[in-house]
């Protein structure tokens, strides 16, 4: 074929895409996220601002919905209430496989993923009077272990248990939001608080400017022992010195965060989306910090225990991210 045909033909393909986007009524879709100004809410938003920024180009709005977490986003996403939603990896397995709090549900089959994110730390602040310096030392104190139903919680109740103690060895037990959260732990009526966060974490960063405290982890055995029977548990940092008073790197238990849809999610919506992140990643990693150190590779490979998405699947394909063979 001639180089002039060609250009004809070119041309009249590019215009029939310009027609085509110009007769499309917009997409609206929504993130459910976590609590506002919280890590998922900040990564959520930081996902749409890059697909927003291409609306004139596919004609897709996004919008971020603030919730209570994984569980809660899981069980939207499937209800139809929202298009995609950020939870953990481990409740991603649990929500897959119909197990963990969602035990006794139909396997949610029709979960697909779209993108690994960040990192989460299971975390425990403490007051640096209490000498809680290990799981152990939690016994007979009062702590906050998170929304019941939450990821979050899920992953606190676990560890609990894998150190060889019961929810009943504290002397209380409570789930309170934010501010309520400071102000019992700053006024010496929480003696610790555990939660899995990715790092560094703003409301962490709150509490010691409020008040003192300090962060632990879990024992190295029990790391190790949660790791081994669980394959989407893995052994993660929670650096030294991006915390006033804690210097020291700690060991501890990781998930991460990942965006997931249902497999109604229009291909071309899911493939809109994550080029929209992927073609400027340096941009989506400057958004927040922890989002600074994400690698695109990883975030296409790691932690993702639903399918990927036919339509993110098509574009980490063409981009060269995903090749057929990792696909098998």
């Amino acid at each position: 074929m001639n180089n002039w045909m060609k250009r004809i033909l070119l041309g009249m393909a590019l215009s029939a895409v310009g027609n085509l986007y110009a007769e499309v009524e917009p997409t609206f879709i929504t993130i459910a996220s976590g609590r506002v100004h919280g890590n998922y809410y900040k990564a959520a938003q930081a996902i749409c601002d890059r697909v927003n920024l291409r609306q004139e180009e596919h004609g897709i709005r996004c919008s971020v919905a603030y919730s209570d977490g994984s569980i809660a986003n899981l069980t939207s996403i499937r209800a139809g209430e929202y298009e995609l939603g950020i939870v953990q990896s481990d409740s991603q397995y649990y929500a897959v496989n119909g197990s963990g709090p969602f035990a006794g549900r139909t396997p949610f089959k029709e979960l697909r993923s779209l993108m690994s994110l960040f990192p989460e730390a299971f975390t425990i602040i403490a007051h640096p009077d209490k000498a809680i310096r290990t799981m152990q030392d939690l016994r007979g104190k009062r702590v906050d272990m998170g929304n019941p139903g939450s990821g979050s919680r899920t992953v606190a109740e676990m560890i609990v248990l894998a150190s060889g103690m019961q929810i009943k060895d504290f002397s209380e037990v409570v789930s309170l939001n934010i501010l309520e959260q400071i102000a019992a732990f700053c006024e010496n009526r929480l003696d610790a608080l555990m939660m899995t966060v990715g790092h560094p974490d703003l409301m962490i960063k709150e509490y010691l400017r409020h008040c003192s405290a300090m962060i632990v982890a879990p024992e190295k055995e029990v790391v190790e022992k949660v790791v081994k029977q669980y394959s989407f548990f893995s052994s993660t940092l929670i650096p030294g010195g991006i915390y006033e008073g804690n210097p020291e790197p700690l060991t501890t238990i990781g998930v991460r965060a990942t965006l997931v849809a249902s497999s109604q999610l229009p291909d071309q919506v899911a493939y809109e989306l994550v080029k929209s992140v992927f073609s400027d990643i340096e941009a989506f990693n400057r958004a927040d910090p922890v989002l600074f150190n994400l690698n695109s590779r990883e975030m296409v490979r790691e932690a993702l225990t639903a399918p990927i998405h036919e339509g993110a699947k098509a574009y980490y394909l063409e981009s060269g991210l995903l090749d057929d063979k990792m696909l098998d």
